[in-house]
């Protein structure tokens, strides 16, 4: 299966909370940011109790982006990235006494932090983090009176896809940004050789004052005369900037432009799952129709084949064989019958039969039956046939009847 890293933009009031699930199941936090009252985003750190986090990243120290920094220890990350050439002194000036806890507790941190980091925990090292590359882009030389200038710029990168994390960079920084070739680069592939689908221009919510940059003609002509398409996500749902009206599609919030952006994966899956199974479940019916019909057509094959009509045949003549022998046995018993009736009739005629009665046969001597007494005379000699042999004899008188 493909890695696959999770990212979670959080709905928070100002500044942001990014959440990033690495392939391996780290996380990577991106600031501190908390929601509104009852939004349920007002601790976005609190949902990551129980999870790794190897990394967090504090862009820059304003109120906005480390607001729930309170929460830190509760699970506090393996590696710590923040704007390290702002001192603790610069960050706690001018501070208001209700926000000082907050910016205290970054300071400590800031100082706690300040080992350097092993290889099995180098962010730069995408094996610690499943293959997600992350990049870290700040400048440290402008004028500290503007934290945002100190902000960092956070490019992450997996399976040829980039999403860049903008800090609240102005033009200072940005013009010092630009001229490094790593970030001209890690932008313009993010952009231009990756083949980006979609950008989002986005901010959480603020005055007017804090979203005017939106309204700037400049800005809005280059959403305007973008190649990419831009999802405008600038403020809350009620905020209303000129990129608005000129981005080829407007989101409520930055989440939610999150959500239109991108796949909801398990939803694909599940679809490519049922998908599956109807495929399946279509080929089975199909090959079972299919088979069904191959021994239909193998059945009429047997019916209609030379094969099959000469066996057909053969049994044809069997059973005419059998009939014509049948009759014939019939025929010859009633001829054997007669035959038998004849010769018992022929027995009753038969002179044979007759010498067995007793009766015998007399012939004269030239062979000549003697039927009468009249046909002999005396002294002619007479050849008597018995059953069992002949007499001759020579007639002495004669006696008639």
């Amino acid at each position: 299966m493909a890695r696959q890293a999770v990212m979670t933009v959080y709905n928070v009031q100002l500044g942001l909370a990014v959440h990033i699930k690495a392939p391996n199941g780290k996380y990577i936090i991106i600031d501190l940011g908390t929601g509104a009252q009852g939004s349920g985003n007002e601790n976005p750190l609190l949902k990551r109790l129980y999870d790794d986090i190897g990394y967090m990243i504090i862009t820059h120290p304003h109120l906005d982006h480390i607001d729930d920094i309170l929460n830190f220890d509760r699970n506090a990350p393996t590696t710590l990235n923040r704007a390290t050439s702002i001192t603790n002194e610069e960050v706690m000036s001018g501070v208001r006494e209700c926000d000082k806890p907050k910016f205290e507790k970054y300071c400590e941190v800031n100082d706690r932090y300040s080992s350097p980091v092993s290889a099995t925990t180098d962010p730069d090292n995408p094996d610690n983090y499943g293959g997600l590359q992350i990049h870290v882009f700040k400048t440290s030389s402008c004028d500290k009176a503007n934290f945002n200038n100190f902000s960092s710029i956070i490019v992450l990168e997996l399976a040829n896809c980039k999403i860049v994390v903008c800090g609240d960079n102005e033009k200072d920084s940005l013009d010092l940004l630009m001229k490094r070739e790593s970030f001209k680069d890690a932008v313009k592939n993010a952009l231009e050789q990756l083949g980006v689908d979609v950008m989002i221009v986005g901010r959480g919510g603020g005055s007017i004052e804090d979203l005017w940059a939106f309204n700037e003609r400049a800005v809005a002509e280059a959403v305007f005369n973008c190649s990419i398409p831009i999802i405008s996500a600038v403020g809350h749902e009620t905020d209303t900037t000129i990129i608005d009206y000129v981005a080829d599609l407007r989101a409520p919030t930055p989440s939610a432009a999150a959500e239109l952006a991108v796949w909801d994966l398990g939803s694909l899956l599940e679809g490519l799952s049922s998908t599956e199974a109807a495929l399946t479940a279509n080929m089975i019916r199909c090959i079972s129709r299919k088979r069904d019909a191959i021994k239909s057509l193998e059945r009429q094959l047997l019916r209609m084949s030379p094969t099959s009509k000469i066996r057909g045949y053969r049994q044809y003549h069997a059973q005419l064989g059998e009939q014509l022998e049948a009759s014939f046995e019939r025929v010859l018993s009633k001829k054997r019958h007669s035959l038998e009736l004849y010769v018992e009739r022929l027995k009753g005629r038969s002179p044979l039969e007759r010498l067995k009665g007793g009766y015998s046969y007399v012939e004269d001597e030239n062979g000549r039956n003697v039927r009468s007494v009249q046909k002999v005379q005396e002294g002619d000699l007479l050849r008597i046939h018995f059953q069992d042999g002949q007499a001759l004899a020579r007639v002495e008188g004669l006696l008639e009847e």
